[in-house]
Formats: C-alpha cells, structure tokens, sequence
C-alpha cells in the first residue's frame, strides 16, 4: 500500500522549505505572501473565476475574496463579467499587476535558487526534473 500521507507531508515540507526560509517574501508595495500566490496563480490562469482562483489558491472563499478586493483597489486585479454566463465575474491582471507578478517570480527563483544552494547542481536538476513531472501527472488528473 502506498504511503500517500507521507507524500503530502513531504510535499507540505518542501513548500515550507523554499517559501519560508531566508528572506521575507515581501515586494515594496507591502503585498503578502498569499495575495503575491494570488496573482501568481491569476497570471497563471488568465479570465477565470474567482471561484476557481479559490480552488488554485486552496483558501476559503472569504479569505480570497478579500484578497481579490485588495488587490483590485491596488489596481493589480481587474474583474470583468463573463461573456458567456454574465452572473460569472472574471479575473485577470491589470498591466501594473503583470508588471508586479513578474518581479514575484523572478524573486521568487532567486529565493527558491538560494534555498536550493547547498545541493551539487545535478541534485537540483534532478529535484526539477521530479516536481515537472508531478506537475505533469497533476495536469494529467486534472485535465481527466
């Protein structure tokens, strides 16, 4: 039998690891962690819905509907009604928001590169190798 929590916990360590130790994440503009995650994951999946940033972010929906407010009155976010079901609002990036999420994932490489420093090169391909391929099997499952 496969031993699926140790998985997870493994997988909730590693995330723990790159985005908790060293630095604080913090850009200048004073946005935390979860709302940088938030236009990550909107920059990432253009014109969805909030609902489904929710599932991205795995937060509740208050928590995200907050977030999405602050950062629409930070003009990172703009939300718009859908064109095939106008009950449904959209997101996506403003051009300010795009701008600011590519600073977000530029440091957060250089942050994920210096947690990963200790490790010989060939390692940490082979880390990078192994998480593409999850993500590959998650798209898998997703996508079925």
């Amino acid at each position: 039998m496969r031993n699926w929590t140790g998985v997870m916990k493994s997988i909730m360590q590693l995330q723990t690891l790159l985005f908790s130790s060293g630095t604080p994440l913090r850009t200048q503009d004073g946005l935390n962690f979860t709302q940088e995650k938030a236009l990550l994951a909107i920059y990432d999946n253009p014109k969805k819905s909030q609902k489904e940033v929710t599932f991205y972010l795995n937060l509740d929906k208050g928590a995200v509907s907050k977030i999405i407010n602050t950062l629409v009155e930070k003009n990172y976010v703009e939300r718009f009604p859908s064109p095939n079901d106008r009950r449904i609002t959209l997101l996506d990036l403003t051009k300010s928001g795009e701008k600011e999420t590519l600073k977000i994932r530029k440091k957060f490489s250089k942050h994920i590169e210096e947690v990963l420093s200790s490790l010989p090169e060939d390692r940490k391909q082979e880390l990078y190798d192994h998480l593409n391929q999850v993500v590959k099997i998650t798209e898998e499952i997703i996508d079925n």
